[in-house]
């Protein structure tokens, strides 16, 4: 049934709904909510509940502790925070479902379940996305002699966007990335200057300021950006059997590393994520969103001050240290995402929220980071 995924609509069909949908409604209407908390707890049911619930036939009021667990294991993210909210949406539902007798049993689910042991499976996807450049050159090598028709799409061009948005390349809707010029490079010192360079900065709206510099330390990574600049066109096949035709797609002459094709002045998010999946495609991996990439760089910042600490132990200020330098612009709240990545992915959940600790006589040490050694 069209628009069931939007609570809007699903207000005017009600009549129409499957009953799960009907009990998910009626609860949403019952507990008062906002209409914006309404839409957005309203999706979470649609994405993730109602397709186990038509899986298993039984509405979720009906779940045993094992469909809950499975529920929330089940939930695609690699953040602890989703799966808090998720949590946090079936909790509150089930509350709802035994005050109104949609729970013959009258025993809550969602009691005595432990969301950090859940969140242990969550754990193995950011592994899965966790990419290293070594990997990503493979990758690339495989694309090069690959035989899949996708490989004849793909330039160094793809590769560099992949390559930047590892790197730590991000801003308002990837303008980091996608406004990166040639004059922004040094590449004989092997550094980015990255700035906040975007449409308004172009338009002279606001002025050009420099954000952050990351250091290129792999000198494959020089070469490919070096080479994007020169790419002009490709060619590959397009059709089936008989009928196949060249398709040729040629690149805009400018200073942009990511440069747009002719025709298409902007790139939209649609052909971003087009351009990034086909990479993925290409070389038949499993596909890695901008998102997951981006988090790698901070994933690395992290290992590296942790490895050269001489306490070798991490401190709440190390992770507010890297969300601010990879996202100046966004709130400091941000670095608890960093800190679930980190603790999720290595078991390591001792992190010092003071900057002091104990040293070996049990004397006071307090803990004075230099991070102007960790630049990216």
């Amino acid at each position: 049934m069209k628009d069931m995924d939007n609570f809007d609509s699903a207000m005017n069909m009600y009549n129409q709904l499957p009953v799960f949908l009907k009990n998910k409604v009626d609860f949403l209407n019952e507990r008062k909510f906002t209409h914006s908390t309404c839409k957005n707890v309203y999706r979470t049911f649609y994405k993730l509940v109602y397709q186990i619930e038509q899986l298993k036939n039984k509405d979720l009021s009906q779940f045993n502790r094992d469909d809950v667990i499975e529920l929330i294991q089940s939930v695609p993210t690699s953040s602890m925070n989703t799966i808090k909210h998720a949590f946090s949406v079936i909790k509150g539902y089930e509350t709802w479902a035994i005050e109104n007798g949609l729970n013959h049993s009258g025993e809550d689910p969602t009691q005595k379940i432990n969301l950090k042991e859940i969140a242990i499976v969550n754990s193995r996807k950011i592994k899965n996305n966790y990419i290293s450049y070594d990997e990503i050159f493979d990758m690339w090598q495989k694309i090069k002699t690959g035989q899949n028709e996708e490989c004849d799409q793909i330039t160094e061009q793809n590769l560099a966007l992949v390559l930047l948005i590892r790197m730590g390349l991000r801003g308002n809707k990837w303008s980091e990335v996608l406004f990166l010029e040639k004059d922004d490079i040094d590449f004989e010192n092997k550094i980015i200057h990255v700035t906040n360079r975007d449409q308004d900065v172009l338009d002279g709206k606001k002025n050009l300021e420099n954000v952050k510099d990351i250091d290129i330390k792999d000198d494959r990574i020089i070469n490919i950006l070096k080479e994007a600049l020169e790419v002009k066109e490709y060619t590959y096949e397009r059709g089936v059997a008989k009928t196949k035709v060249d398709v040729t797609r040629v690149f805009e002459d400018s200073n942009f590393i990511i440069k747009r094709e002719v025709g298409y002045p902007i790139i939209t998010p649609t052909i971003f994520r087009n351009r990034l999946a086909l990479f993925f495609s290409a070389a038949e991996e499993k596909y890695i969103a901008a998102k997951d990439l981006f988090k790698c760089a901070e994933l690395d910042m992290i290992f590296e001050i942790k490895n050269k600490s001489k306490y070798n132990k991490l401190f709440i200020s190390d992770f507010l240290h890297v969300h601010k330098f990879f996202e100046p612009k966004a709130t400091s709240s941000g670095y608890v995402t960093i800190k679930e990545l980190y603790t999720n992915m290595t078991g390591d959940n001792d992190i010092l929220k003071e900057n002091w600790l104990l040293d070996k006589e049990g004397n006071r040490v307090e803990y004075i980071p230099d991070y102007s050694k960790y630049r990216k």
